[in-house]
């Protein structure tokens, strides 16, 4: 085996998670959760962070049965609530570039869910912008949704029932 040092290997490590969660039947699972959230915020646009991402909303929106809107970045989103997703990133970076580009398009509000997501600092948003990280509950089960002092979702919950549906958890 190759020692190839601690970014490579975290790196590497994201690119697997981001194949698990993307497969069969964690996609599922993970699909109807991004379901369960975009009703819970009102049916936002959805806009996929990478490459993962994007099988993961196409997922939900195949899950959705017409009720999950994604579009394109280059769209224009004039009033639009928009919910970035991403699976893993090993630095917001990609989120504050999205949310930049939501906000050119004309979001009225962007609002953010991953699987996994390293490094991310509420502040830089001012306090508006909110995180909702997607965690199976056996993995969290602390977890009481959005990452801000205004928390208005369980993840946890939407895992229940999202597994409930499917019958089985990843």
């Amino acid at each position: 085996m190759i020692d190839c040092g601690p970014v490579l290997s975290e790196v590497l490590a994201a690119q697997r998670r981001d194949e698990e969660v993307v497969s069969y039947p964690s996609l599922m699972v993970y699909g109807h959760a991004i379901v369960r959230l975009s009703q819970d915020l009102g049916n936002p646009l959805l806009w996929p962070v990478g490459a993962p991402a994007e099988r993961l909303v196409g997922a939900a929106v195949l899950l959705g049965g017409g009720t999950v809107r994604t579009q394109g970045w280059n769209s224009d989103c004039k009033g639009e609530r928009v919910l970035l997703v991403v699976v893993s990133a090993l630095t917001p970076l990609p989120l504050f570039s999205a949310t930049e580009q939501a906000q050119r398009r004309g979001a009225s509000e962007v609002v953010a869910c991953g699987v996994d997501v390293r490094a991310l600092d509420m502040q830089c948003f001012g306090g508006t912008w909110m995180y909702y990280p997607l965690t199976p509950p056996a993995a969290d089960t602390t977890s009481t949704g959005a990452r801000t002092s205004n928390s208005r979702l369980s993840i946890n919950r939407l895992w229940r029932q999202a597994t409930s549906s499917v019958g089985r958890t990843p």
